[in-house]
């Protein structure tokens, strides 16, 4: 398996989470924090985290801290090779 196709199934195994296309869709309408995510995904705080760290891992997320908050926004590229937005 080329490192590309290990790259691809991570992706697809990643999206397939729970929260990954809740959170996905959410940040359609742009970047957010990380406490904004898990309120409109019902999520626990901690488990948007781990979510939304695994889409950043998984290169679909960008994730930049501003003080004491971290901002989600979608790597579209990524994630339109996946899911048309």
């Amino acid at each position: 398996m080329t490192e590309a196709e290990k790259k691809s199934h991570k992706a697809i195994r990643t999206i397939g989470g729970r929260l990954a296309f809740p959170i996905i869709i959410f940040l359609k309408g742009g970047e957010s924090t990380l406490t904004e995510v898990a309120v409109a995904t019902g999520a626990s705080l901690s488990n948007a985290y781990h979510a939304a760290d695994r889409l950043r891992k998984a290169g679909f997320l960008k994730w930049r801290k501003d003080g004491w908050h971290s901002h989600y926004s979608l790597e579209a590229d990524e994630v339109r090779k996946y899911i048309v937005l």
